[in-house]
């Protein structure tokens, strides 16, 4: 009896042993898990750096990394297509040699970043089941006449302007659809700051004071390939693209002042105030010129290019180009790359 007894007064605290015990075993499972999914994506990511390497090396990538990057779940292409400010005059004089643009200009970078990213969705379906596109509109394909100083500089009026960037657009979409081998093009639009028919920018009424805007609707009638428009009612857009999310703006609603650490402080700021609301595993901007890759969100670069005012603060020098990136139902997004237009 006085065993039985000593067991009564014991087995409460037995069985708080027992549950911390299992509570630990839980935690320790869940962090061999999440080391194991940690390794895995690491050396997923270093094999598609091989992979690349050799592609880009014009040589055949090993069997072996094939292999390893065996494909899975579907997967869509994203090609970002914004800031191609296509009435913009930049002479090299004033950039030092940098660069050269005008409408003839921006008529063969477009077709060549179309033609690259096509060549560039081939070789990742090798390692990746492509069968979907997904095309961003991302606005600033228009200078506009926002400032004085662009009445003065720009070859064009915002309505010859539009027309142009209408057609360029227009093409490009014939071409993806034609050479693409898609069973699916989505197009998803979002207006910019320079293509505002008013003088200060405004909110509420961004898209419905944009050429662009009234471009996109009427590529959206009048275009001849099979697509699923999304035109933005606002400065976002959310997309669901292989059941994960993608919040899509042009960009200019972020303050940047060219302070320290660049980009990345305000942008990763913005990220978290309005993931309170959608939590979205990519997000992705337009507006600052400047190729900027992130694991949380990616800043489409610029077909102008290097101009005057990137020369008087002195920005960084980047080539033009866009950007591709390939969405993986399974892995998320596993490709991230400039599209360069030259």
């Amino acid at each position: 009896m006085k065993l039985l007894d000593k067991a009564a007064q014991h087995s409460p605290q037995l069985r708080e042993l027992e549950r911390k015990l299992a509570a630990t075993t839980d935690k320790l499972n869940v962090a061999v898990s999440r080391q194991r999914e940690a390794e895995n994506l690491l050396a997923d990511s270093l094999a598609r750096e091989q992979f690349w390497n050799a592609v880009n090396a014009g040589q055949r990538p090993p069997r072996d990394i094939v292999r390893k990057l065996s494909k899975k779940g579907t997967a869509s292409s994203w090609l970002l297509l914004s800031d191609w400010h296509v009435g913009q005059v930049i002479k090299p004089s004033k950039v030092n040699g940098l660069n050269k643009f005008d409408a003839n200009v921006c008529e063969a970078r477009a077709k060549e970043v179309v033609s690259r990213w096509l060549r560039l969705v081939d070789a990742s379906r090798q390692i990746s089941n492509i069968r979907h596109a997904v095309i961003w509109l991302g606005g600033d394909f228009i200078s506009g006449h926002i400032h004085d100083e662009l009445i003065q500089t720009n070859s064009m009026s915002p309505v010859q302007e539009a027309v142009l960037a209408q057609r360029l657009i227009r093409d490009a979409l014939h071409t993806i659809s034609k050479q693409g081998k898609f069973e699916t093009i989505r197009v998803v639009c979002n207006v910019g700051n320079h293509g505002r028919t008013t003088k200060k920018m405004q909110v509420a009424t961004q898209v419905e004071n944009s050429y662009e805007a009234m471009m996109y609707w009427l590529l959206k009638e009048s275009s001849p390939i099979l697509a699923y428009w999304q035109i933005a009612d606002g400065g976002q857009i959310i997309v669901d693209d292989q059941g994960h999310k993608v919040r899509c703006q042009h960009g200019h609603a972020i303050k940047y002042g060219g302070g320290i650490g660049g980009l990345e402080i305000p942008i990763k700021k913005a990220i978290h105030r309005w993931s309170t609301s959608h939590r979205t595993l990519l997000d992705i901007f337009g507006h600052f010129h400047s190729y900027t890759p992130n694991a949380r969100f990616v800043v489409n670069s610029s077909l102008v290019g290097y101009d005057d005012y990137a020369l008087s603060i002195g920005a960084e020098y980047q080539p033009p180009s866009q950007t591709m990136l390939v969405i993986d139902r399974e892995r998320g997004c596993v490709e991230m790359k400039q599209v360069y237009a030259e």
